[in-house]
């Protein structure tokens, strides 16, 4: 495996959201992660993987760990901005506020002047690698068990007569019994009614809130696919890969994905071309 050093590492959008997404498979590993950080284990496992993933990269686990520090400082960054009350725009990762917000951010820390034509799509991912997620209550059910069914004593054969007696005294005798047993039996039975009642009832609720979530899923889902042809992330890494543009004009270009339908266009003209001249003309009418 050749060895390159970290300044020499070529990093792209894709290449840092297949990094997230092995750090968030593996976080829940306890040989791989403990409360102190990833373990040596975690890092090899990570870094084994993400070659896998990639294999044309051959990174170093020191070139993936000072990438997950960078992502993560990043993370902070914006984090700590966003708590200002500052706009930000989820479908491309980029925060928005005017001009004075922006003077206030950069001068509480100058370090987020970078993102100010910059996006950060990877910012909700990294939320969950290192804020984890909060369980609410549309997911925490609770079983019951019913409780276990009392067994009513039967009447031993002592407690009748040995005597025969007449008929008529016989059924008084034997009706006594099967009267309490019949009380007995309704009172049980009602607690047996009403707990499956409750247990129905229960059930209904836990089949509703699965059906709904299902189909709240499902429409995510849908809306991932419709977008993932042309997303800001598939507009970055064209970008990032065009020859004949500036580090400069690549970063204004991102203000030109704002639209959908530029970002359609950009991924639908074929003709690398005819890409880049429309591509310059979009960012010069922005500026």
């Amino acid at each position: 495996m050749s060895t390159m050093s970290t300044e020499r590492a070529t990093w792209s959008y894709t290449y840092e959201k297949g990094l997230v997404d092995i750090l968030k498979e593996l976080a829940n590993v306890p040989m791989f992660k403990g409360q102190n950080g990833w373990t040596a284990e975690g890092w090899r496992n990570i870094t084994n993987k993400f070659n896998d993933m990639f294999p044309t990269t051959h990174f170093t686990k020191q070139q993936v760990q000072e990438k997950e520090k960078e992502l993560k400082g990043n993370y902070k960054i914006i984090k700590e901005a966003r708590k200002s009350g500052v706009g930000w725009n989820d479908t491309l990762g980029m925060i928005i506020a005017e001009p004075k917000g922006w003077e206030k951010l950069i001068k509480d820390n100058h370090k987020v002047a970078k993102f100010r034509k910059k996006p950060f799509p990877l910012f909700n991912s990294l939320e969950l690698l290192y804020e984890g997620s909060v369980a609410t209550g549309d997911l925490n059910f609770t079983s019951i068990q019913p409780p276990p069914q009392r067994t009513e004593p039967t009447p031993h054969n002592s407690e009748l007569p040995t005597e025969p007696t007449p008929q008529t005294k016989s059924i008084e005798v034997q009706s006594a019994p099967a009267s309490r047993n019949s009380e007995d039996q309704d009172v049980t039975g009602g607690k047996k009614r009403k707990q499956s009642q409750m247990a129905a009832k229960l059930g209904d609720y836990i089949d509703f809130r699965k059906d709904q979530i299902g189909k709240t899923l499902e429409k995510l889902e849908e809306k991932r696919k419709r977008e993932e042809d042309y997303s800001i992330e598939k507009c970055i890494d064209i970008v990032d890969a065009m020859e004949g543009l500036s580090d400069e004009q690549k970063a204004d270009a991102n203000e030109v994905f704002q639209s959908e339908t530029n970002r359609k266009i950009l991924v639908g003209t074929k003709n690398p071309n005819v890409r880049l001249i429309w591509l310059k003309k979009k960012i010069a009418q922005n500026q």
